[in-house]
């Protein structure tokens, strides 16, 4: 991961798994790694209420 320049994360906001680590800490994490988060390809919203489940979440390394 060190010699990415982007990732594509799945990403959860909202726990669908034990453990899980959600949208708020993996951008944390690679944000503390120099990716900045540039926003989503896809989203999975809820059946019962709309809101989004998932997301496909594009970060680059060092930002725009």
């Amino acid at each position: 991961m060190s010699r990415a320049k982007a990732l594509i994360v799945e990403a959860s906001f909202q726990p669908l798994y034990d453990s899980q680590v959600l949208f708020d800490g993996i951008y944390s994490m690679l944000n503390d790694l120099g990716f900045s988060y540039m926003g989503s390809i896809d989203q999975l919203h809820s059946p019962v209420d709309g809101s989004v489940l998932q997301c496909d979440a594009v970060f680059l390394k060092g930002g725009p």
